[in-house]
């Protein structure tokens, strides 16, 4: 029995995303990347026993941590109070102090474990440096005890949250839209994830389904411009699989295809696909954007099966779909089933066709999907 992971991230209407600018300069970003965390610069911040809905609580604790930083650089001086309760709870004079203790509830009271982070920062080159906007998951829920401590007075024992960084997309490829949303202040801020700003879906996962529609990303990671009829082929495999989900969900495949052009040509014409973004700077994607809340997953699937050595014929009858990034549903069965009915629908020629285009694709261009074959 063959197993396939979809690895296609489910997205709630709980999911909140929020952008985490790095400090001053972005001063800490490395160490964002380098340990998985976020922070606030806010040394020596305790926040057991703190009650993060409550903003007098936030407040004693705040102050309590310049006490203690003003303390540790202070030669002489006497260590103070370590107790919640003796330190004021009113509002700050300070408007910079008002805002951070805003990002102190929160980053550690209101971001929840599934979340998305963007953090701006810059990836140095040996000729330039490319300004970019770090996408990542936040993979923990907050714990008062996990602490990190950097390389700069302003993260010395700093709470913070984990992430898994699971990209740095360049600031130039992001549109003016969400770039205006990243840059305003403060430090600390959360983004709706809507119509308006799935762009921010787009940067982090490969694969994700969202308010009933699809999306994932093909990949040829070795493009380099040169081979264009390997491209073209990629094309027709892509639009293929298309064709077949549209064909298959909407009982249009009842047994073998006979004219297979024709069926591509016709079926794909129908898919509900808003977009297919194609983009080929060397190497290249395509990425499918609005599709129906399966397809993006029936067509990855299809990219990794294909570009496989797996036995089709054997593979239509005892495929196996699982996804490992989000809780098991009802997808996953229905997409292993259309594969199925898709691959028992295809002549020994088309599906010979088919094979032999995705494994060119595969060995020249690099052509991948997130689907991983998980076992054999």
């Amino acid at each position: 029995m063959s197993t396939f992971d979809l690895a296609a991230k489910i997205v709630t209407t709980q999911q909140k995303a929020w952008v985490v600018h790095a400090g001053i300069a972005q001063r800490h970003s490395g160490e964002f990347l380098r340990s998985g965390v976020i922070f606030l610069e806010t040394p020596d911040l305790d926040l057991n026993g703190v009650k993060l809905d409550n903003r007098q609580d936030v407040r004693r604790a705040l102050r309590r941590s310049l006490a203690l930083d003003k303390h540790y650089h202070t030669t002489g001086s006497t260590k103070p109070s370590i107790i919640l309760g003796d330190y004021d709870g009113d509002p700050f004079d300070d408007t910079s102090l008002t805002a951070l203790a805003g990002g102190v509830a929160r980053m550690f009271g209101k971001i929840a474990e599934g979340d998305v982070v963007m953090s701006p920062g810059i990836i140095r080159g040996a000729e330039f440096n490319t300004p970019v906007i770090h996408f990542g998951e936040v993979v923990t829920p907050f714990d008062s005890d996990d602490v990190f401590s950097g390389n700069h007075r302003t993260s010395r024992s700093v709470p913070v949250r984990r992430v898994n960084w699971l990209s740095a997309v360049p600031r130039k490829e992001i549109s003016l839209h969400l770039e205006r949303k990243i840059n305003k202040p403060p430090a600390l801020r959360e983004i709706a994830i809507d119509r308006e700003t799935e762009e921010i879906l787009q940067h982090t996962y490969k694969s994700y389904v969202f308010e009933n529609t699809s999306s994932s990303l093909i990949e040829a990671s070795k493009y380099d411009g040169s081979d264009f009829i390997t491209l073209t082929n990629s094309q027709y495999l892509i639009a293929a699989l298309v064709a077949a989900h549209y064909a298959v969900t909407n009982d249009q495949v009842t047994g073998q295809i006979p004219d297979f052009d024709a069926f591509v040509r016709e079926h794909f014409q129908k898919a509900p696909v808003e977009n297919i973004v194609v983009d080929f700077a060397s190497p290249g994607s395509w990425r499918l954007i609005g599709a129906s809340a399966s397809m993006a997953a029936f067509v990855a699937l299809g990219v990794a099966i294909f570009t496989s050595d797996l036995d089709l014929k054997k593979l239509s009858i005892d495929l196996t779909v699982t996804n490992s990034v989000s809780a098991q549903g009802s997808a996953e069965l229905a997409t292993q089933e259309n594969m199925k009915t898709f691959l028992r629908s295809i002549d020994h020629i088309n599906i010979k066709k088919l094979r032999e285009q995705a494994q060119e694709g595969k060995l020249k261009i690099g052509l991948s999907s997130s689907v991983q074959q998980v076992a054999p």
